[in-house]
């Protein structure tokens, strides 16, 4: 009969890693961009009444703040509770929404976890798609951890699934250029960010039900 030692994970295991701006790979995060920055960009470049799938965890509570502050209209569904799910959600909104664009503001750890469904951008070719990935090369939601997102060729990866364009951006400059209303999808971007986020975050005020709602109710206005 197997035997466990009382502390199958060490609690000292993560430390040293979350807002440390490093990866198991070596690579230095140090002097990349807060998510959290980028993101009040973002949200200010959107047009009104996008329609935004946001990845579980902390990108999420980010979103939710910014929108908060800024009184943007957007219509936005945090994905709560279900990494790696919110690629699936927006693609399953592909399948039924032609006329609107659909942004799915992602993570690297999230579309390592599931990545089997982007095979229906390769079939489908959503021109109404935009996948926006933020890589800090790590799980910080549950810990920051590293993840093997770098060792990944990502522009090979998304030719293959079907992405019409491959962006990688590494400036706020680079984002500022870019007109989000005109893009033709399927179209990648990805955004290189520190892994570390400010640890006061409010949290959603709503329930994940009433949010699926209103989300519902605004993409069919």
């Amino acid at each position: 009969m197997l035997k466990f030692k009382k502390n199958i994970v060490k609690n000292i295991c993560f430390v040293g890693f979350m807002g440390s701006g490093k990866s198991i790979l070596g690579k230095d995060l140090s002097k990349l961009y807060l998510r959290e920055e980028l993101l009040k960009i973002l949200v200010n470049l959107l047009p009104n009444k996008s329609n935004i799938i946001s990845t579980t965890g902390i990108l999420s509570r980010e979103l939710n703040e910014i929108l908060d502050k800024n009184k943007k209209k957007l219509n936005n569904f945090m994905c709560v509770g279900g990494m790696g799910h919110a690629s699936a959600i927006a693609t399953g909104i592909l399948h039924e929404i032609e006329s609107k664009k659909i942004i799915c503001l992602d993570g690297d750890g999230s579309i390592l976890m599931h990545m089997g469904h982007l095979s229906l951008v390769a079939k489908e070719h959503y021109k109404n798609f935009i996948h926006i990935v933020f890589n800090n090369s790590a799980h910080e939601s549950v810990g920051g951890q590293p993840n093997n997102y770098e060792v990944v060729d990502r522009n090979k990866l998304f030719k293959a699934l079907g992405y019409k364009e491959n962006i990688f951006i590494k400036n706020i400059s680079d984002i500022e250029n870019y007109d989000f209303k005109n893009l033709v999808g399927p179209v990648y971007i990805e955004i290189e960010v520190e892994n570390s986020s400010n640890k006061n975050l409010m949290r959603p005020d709503k329930p994940p039900v009433e949010n699926k709602e209103s989300f519902i109710r605004k993409i069919h206005e």
